[in-house]
């Protein structure tokens, strides 16, 4: 599964990392296997990435 505009969105800015890793829990729940954090609009730094997949 893909969460797409997982940093940012170009409609509501900035996106909530708790919100991205609750979907994603959520989508493991649903049996989902492999999930990709989608940097959507290119927005997101090294630093972000790092931060939500640790």
């Amino acid at each position: 599964m893909t969460i797409s505009a997982s940093f940012g969105c170009p409609f509501e800015g900035p996106v909530d990392p708790d919100r991205v890793l609750g979907l994603a829990e959520e989508l493991v729940g649903y049996g989902a296997r492999e999930i990709a954090f989608a940097d959507t609009i290119g927005v997101a730094v090294p630093r972000q990435v790092g931060a939500l997949v640790e």
